[in-house]
């Protein structure tokens, strides 16, 4: 028998260990560079969570100068009156709050529309005032009373203006 063939069991036995010692010492670098690894990862993800936060706070921050801003806005708005000048206490609630505010516009808006139909009013009568002068003139007029032309009835027909005038007068007289 050759030598090389056979090994004594001693060495044999010392050649599977030093392969088993290999093979655990291989298996741990490529646990430690996993370790490594993932301590890498780790650290970019807290840093990224780190980031984040600090990102979260600096919009917070906006957020609430931005709300404060609006609200400033609101109150300062026009279309939405001021419930402390008509002596609502602070601590109503928001509804409460609110239904007042919705009222006092619809009071407002009510308020104004009314005015305009005043003023159309006093026009309309002042137009009827005018109507009936004209009436009474063409009236007598007709009966004889006064022969003089009248400039508001530049055509000369006068039976259709006084028609005209006593059907905006009865129109008047039924609104």
């Amino acid at each position: 028998l050759s030598k090389s063939s056979c090994l004594p069991l001693p060495c044999l036995i010392l050649s599977l260990r030093q392969r088993q010692w290999q093979i655990l010492v291989s298996e741990y670098k490529i646990c430690r560079q996993k370790l490594k690894s993932k301590r890498d990862a780790q650290k970019i993800l807290m840093q990224t969570i780190v980031n984040g936060e600090s990102e979260r706070d600096i919009l917070l921050r906006k957020i609430q100068s931005l709300e404060t801003a609006a609200s400033e806005l609101i109150s300062k708005s026009t279309n939405r009156p001021n419930l402390d000048k008509f002596g609502i206490p602070g601590d109503a609630t928001q509804e409460g709050r609110s239904a007042l505010q919705g009222l006092i516009l619809l009071y407002s808006r009510l308020s104004s529309e009314l005015e305009g139909k005043c003023g159309q009013l006093a026009e309309s009568q002042a137009e009827n005032r005018d109507l009936k002068r004209d009436l009474k003139a063409l009236r007598s007029d007709k009966a004889g009373h006064n022969r003089v032309t009248s400039p508001v009835h530049p055509d000369g027909d006068r039976d259709k203006f006084l028609h005209k005038l006593l059907r905006t007068d009865l129109r008047y007289r039924a609104s």
